[in-house]
């Protein structure tokens, strides 16, 4: 069985691909919404993250992990070009606005 795994502030909600991006994800909707997110595996609540001061005003830097992915490819800030609900579209980083 494929897990399902989605993070959310209760209001808003993402589906991720693995753990490793709800967390990633997670703790960059935290810090940017300044709010907590929740990470659910097949709707079940596993993990809450808590905002951080964000790194570009202490370090000037983006995190590891996230730097990581933006070298692999990932763009966080990505937008929707064609208006089909998908950023990042036919890469491995393809996922609902």
């Amino acid at each position: 069985m494929e897990e399902y795994i989605e993070i959310t502030n209760g209001i808003n909600h993402h589906t991720c691909s693995s753990l490793t991006e709800a967390y990633v994800l997670g703790q960059h909707y935290a810090t940017e919404l300044q709010g907590e997110i929740t990470i659910f595996v097949n709707g079940t609540k596993v993990d809450t993250i808590a905002p951080q001061p964000r790194s570009s005003e202490l370090f000037g830097e983006i995190p590891p992990i996230l730097e990581k992915m933006i070298a692999d490819g990932y763009n966080p800030n990505a937008k929707d070009g064609d208006g089909d609900g998908y950023v990042q579209d036919g890469t491995k980083w393809e996922r609902p606005v």
